[in-house]
């Protein structure tokens, strides 16, 4: 599954909450509708679960991702550097392991 340009944003401001984020915030923050937002978000949803990576959802809260450790970060942020500098290369999150 290729990633798109709006789950690895989802998943970058996700990254940078400390807290709960709306769909609306995130909807405001990337520029789509907050219908794009949460089809969007059962992608990322996914994709985290891949990475084994905790995500929550909370009706009238939003979304995080919990226990946002250091190595998560960091590997995170590898990936979607190499997902956003290397699009030529057609690198998806399946490709990488936390």
């Amino acid at each position: 599954m290729k990633t798109t340009n709006n789950e690895i944003k989802i998943i970058q401001i996700l990254l940078a909450s400390n807290d709960y984020i709306s769909t609306y915030k995130i909807a405001t923050l990337i520029g789509i509708s907050r219908r794009s937002v949460r089809e969007e978000i059962n992608n990322v949803k996914n994709i985290l679960k891949e990475l084994e990576i905790h995500f929550t959802s909370k009706p009238n809260k939003g979304y995080i991702i919990d226990e946002k450790t250091p190595e998560i970060i960091n590997k995170l942020q590898e990936i979607l550097y190499l997902i956003f500098d290397y699009p030529h290369k057609h690198y998806t999150f399946k490709y990488f392991e936390v």
